[in-house]
This record gives structure tokens, C-alpha cells and sequence, in this order.
């Protein structure tokens, strides 16, 4: 498992809002109070159901959860996902030290957005074709309206300045919709499966929106070196933009989109993370450029 993008510190309240309300703080309308909010395409617990007939969340297994989840209790954060089941989600609440907050999908988008282009399009895709991926424009336009509610969902939840790290495949518009809605936080993404080569990602028929949204991100990480010049390669030729190899401090190369400079990263982390996102520091020094500028660290801890 992977990661990348820079977390600052704990915000001064407990429960990780600034102090004070959106309205009383004088907060533009649409602004939350969570320095931290990670996007994810689920929330990091599942709803189940005891033989009392309660209803009742518990940690969700995987990499994910168990590297992220210290890191969320730790800022005081908010976690934004889908919680897994068809219908209306719940109304936030907090678990285990988050702030969990839940996007609902339809049946109709479970079948559109998550079997269908998430898992018959992008999957099979960006695994080299192991399986003749599908291109349906229904599905595209689900992943776009449920892209969306995740973008809505985080720039509800960011205070001012925040910084949302967003995650996978499955959300890789919300850095560009999340730019438009917020442009004072910074935005992280990272990509958890490989990125294909420009002749692969070429059959995308929606290639060009697909790079123009990540590269809403401040700082974009992959899996492998291979991966960064693949999507490099997707700048220039999918959205027409300029890209370097020439190295900035901290970065593996940049690109020039909307004036801005988006720089990307490739690193990879244990796949054995622990509990307390236990990783070579080198990696967290990655993150590094999504710091606030005070010079917020995030220091590595053993694992357990």
C-alpha cells in the first residue's frame, strides 16, 4: 500500500473544529471548521447490524483504514466516504476520534458508477487491459455526478486553508471540482493502482477530464516511477500541458496547469503500515509540500 500528501497539525479544539462556527468566525458560507478532511471513496467503518437488531460501525478492515485512521484521530480530522450500503446516508457523526461523514449512492449509481465504471472501466484500464474495459456513457455520467458529491461533501467540512487529501481511483475529478468550489485549501491526491501507459489510457473516450481533475490537486502521488511518466505523458498529450523533467526541490517533476504549478511525487510505503502509519520518514518528508507554512511536520511512530 501507498500513500502521499502532507498533514498539518491537530487544529486547537478538541474536537477538531476551529474555534468558533462557520457563522460566528465569519467563514465564507459553505466552509466547515476541520483543518484535515480525507476523501475517500469509503468511509473507514462498516454499518452492521447485531442479533439484538442494533445498528452498530466498527473499524473496517484494509491498508487504508489502518494507515490513515492515527493519522485522522490525530489532526482531529474529518473522514468523507461512502458508507458502503444504497440509499441516503447517515447524518454525520463522530467514531473512534473522526468526524465521519457519509455520501450516499443510489442503487442505480452503486450499479452505474461503482460496478460500472469504476470497476469495468478504470480497473481493468489501468491493470493494463487484463480484462477488454467497458465504455459506457451512463456510467461516465454517474461518475461525474457522484465525483461531484464528494468534492460538495469535502468543501463543506475543509475550514478555511485546510488541507483534503484525496484518495484512488475512484474520485479522481473531486481535485478539480474541489479546486473550483474551494481555492484556499490544498488539495493532495494519490492514486493506489498503477497509472497506463498513453496508448492504454488513449481508449479512455473521457481521458482529457480525468487529467484536467487530478491536476486540480497541489500534489498528486503514484505508486511508481513508471506511473509518474506515464501520467506526465497523459498532461501532454490527453490536455495539451506543458510538463518538466527538470526537478524542483522535494518533487520528481511538475507540470503547468491552469497557471499553476502541480507537482508530483512517486513513492511507496510497507505494505505492513501498523496502526500508527508507521513508514520510513522519507515518505512522510513527501508530504512535506502540503504543509501549512509554518513547518507542520508529521513524525513517523513505530508500529506496534
Amino acid at each position: 500500500m501507498s500513500t502521499s500528501a502532507q498533514l498539518p497539525d491537530a487544529p486547537p479544539e478538541p474536537d477538531g473544529r476551529d474555534e468558533g462556527s462557520a457563522a460566528t468566525a465569519g467563514w465564507p458560507e459553505g466552509q466547515g471548521g476541520y483543518n484535515f478532511v480525507v476523501v475517500a471513496s469509503r468511509l473507514p467503518v462498516d454499518r452492521v447490524e447485531t442479533p439484538a437488531g442494533d445498528v452498530e460501525w466498527r473499524a473496517s478492515p484494509g491498508g487504508l483504514v489502518a494507515a490513515l485512521e492515527p493519522v485522522v484521530q490525530e489532526a482531529k480530522g474529518a473522514w468523507v466516504g461512502w458508507p458502503g450500503d444504497a440509499g441516503v446516508a447517515p447524518e454525520p457523526f463522530d467514531s473512534e476520534g473522526m468526524h465521519l461523514v457519509g455520501v450516499g449512492l443510489s442503487a442505480d449509481e452503486v450499479r452505474d458508477f461503482y460496478e460500472g465504471f469504476c470497476n469495468a472501466t478504470l480497473w481493468p484500464l489501468y491493470h493494463d487491459v487484463i480484462a477488454p474495459p467497458e465504455f459506457r456513457r451512463p456510467w461516465w455520467e454517474a461518475y461525474v455526478a457522484v465525483n461531484r458529491r464528494f468534492a460538495e461533501a469535502a468543501a463543506a467540512q475543509a475550514a478555511p486553508g485546510a488541507t483534503v487529501w484525496v484518495h484512488d481511483y475512484q474520485l479522481q475529478l473531486v481535485p478539480g471540482m474541489l479546486r473550483e468550489m474551494r481555492s484556499d485549501v490544498r488539495i493532495g491526491f494519490f492514486n493506489h493502482i498503477p497509472f497506463p501507459g498513453y496508448e492504454i489510457f488513449a481508449q479512455l473516450p473521457w481521458r482529457r477530464q480525468i487529467v484536467t481533475g487530478l491536476l486540480g490537486a497541489d500534489l498528486v502521488g503514484f505508486q511508481r516511477q513508471g506511473d509518474t511518466a506515464n501520467f506526465l505523458r497523459a498532461c501532454r498529450r490527453a490536455a495539451g500541458l506543458p510538463s518538466k523533467a527538470r526537478r524542483p526541490p522535494g518533487s520528481d517533476s511538475c507540470c503547468a496547469a491552469r497557471g499553476r504549478q502541480v507537482r508530483r511525487h512517486q513513492h511507496r510505503v510497507p505494505v505492513r503500515l501498523g496502526y500508527h502509519l508507521a513508514g520510513p520518514q522519507r515518505v512522510l518528508d513527501a508530504y512535506q509540500p502540503l504543509c501549512s507554512p509554518a513547518g507542520d511536520r508529521l513524525k513517523s511512530r513505530p508500529a506496534s
